[in-house]
C-alpha cells in the first residue's frame, strides 16, 4: 500500500505512545486498554489478514479491513507475482520483533454535536520465514545464539505495517480495523541499490 516504511522504533514516538495509552485512551475512552494486550490481539490480526490476503480472499477481509483499504489491497494483489503473494502469508511463529509504532488520537468536529473520536495505531513487525527452523539449524551447527545470522538472511526477512483504526465515540459500539496493511522486503530493495 501507498504508506512510508516504518523499520525501527522512534523514542519520541515510543514516550507519546505511552502517555496517549496510559493517560487518555485507558482512563478516558477504555478503562481495559493496554499496549500488551492490543499487541497480542495486532498479532492475531496481522496473522488471519495475512493469511487471507495471501490467498485473496477478499470477502473473507471485509469487517477486518476497512472499505478503501480492501480496494487499494485488492488492485496490488493483481501486481504481484505468485512469489510475492505467498509472501504475504505471516504465522505468529516467524514475527521476531514487533512495536507499537505510533498512536494517534483524532478528533472530528471537535466540541460540536457531532463530535467523533478515533485512535489509530501503526503496528511494525519483523518477519523471518521459518525463524523456528533456522534458529534450530543454527544450534545445531555451532551453537551460537539464536538470533545470530538472522539479518544475514534478507531474502527470508519482510517487514509489515499495519495501522489499526478504532472508533471511540460516546455511545458507538466499534471494533479494532485494519486501515493500512503494508508488507515489504527492505533486502530486495538493498539489492536493488546495488
Amino acid at each position: 500500500m501507498n504508506f512510508p516504511w516504518v523499520i525501527w522504533p522512534s523514542l519520541w514516538y515510543t514516550f507519546r505512545n505511552w502517555i496517549f495509552a496510559n493517560l487518555i485512551i485507558r482512563p478516558y475512552l477504555d478503562r481495559d486498554f493496554t499496549l500488551s494486550s492490543f499487541k497480542s490481539g495486532a498479532i492475531q490480526a496481522i496473522v488471519h489478514v495475512s493469511q487471507e490476503l495471501s490467498k485473496g480472499n477478499f470477502g473473507a477481509l471485509e469487517g477486518f479491513i476497512t472499505k478503501p483499504s480492501l480496494e487499494e489491497a485488492q488492485n496490488n494483489y493483481a501486481l504481484l507475482s505468485l512469489k510475492q503473494r505467498l509472501d504475504l502469508a505471516v504465522v505468529a511463529e516467524d514475527i521476531f520483533f514487533c512495536f507499537p509504532y505510533q498512536i494517534g488520537v483524532i478528533f472530528t468536529n471537535e466540541g460540536g454535536p457531532k463530535e467523533r473520536i478515533f485512535v489509530e495505531i501503526t503496528m511494525c513487525y519483523h518477519i523471518f520465514k521459518g525463524l523456528q527452523d533456522h534458529i534450530e539449524s543454527l544450534v545445531k551447527t555451532d551453537g551460537s545464539g539464536p538470533l545470530q545470522g538472522v539479518y544475514d538472511n534478507y531474502d527470508r526477512i519482510s517487514i509489515a505495517n499495519y495501522r489499526f483504526i478504532r472508533e471511540f465515540t460516546k455511545g458507538v459500539d466499534d471494533d479494532w480495523t485494519v486501515n493500512v496493511a503494508n508488507h515489504f522486503k527492505p533486502g530486495e530493495y538493498i539489492q536493488e541499490q546495488r
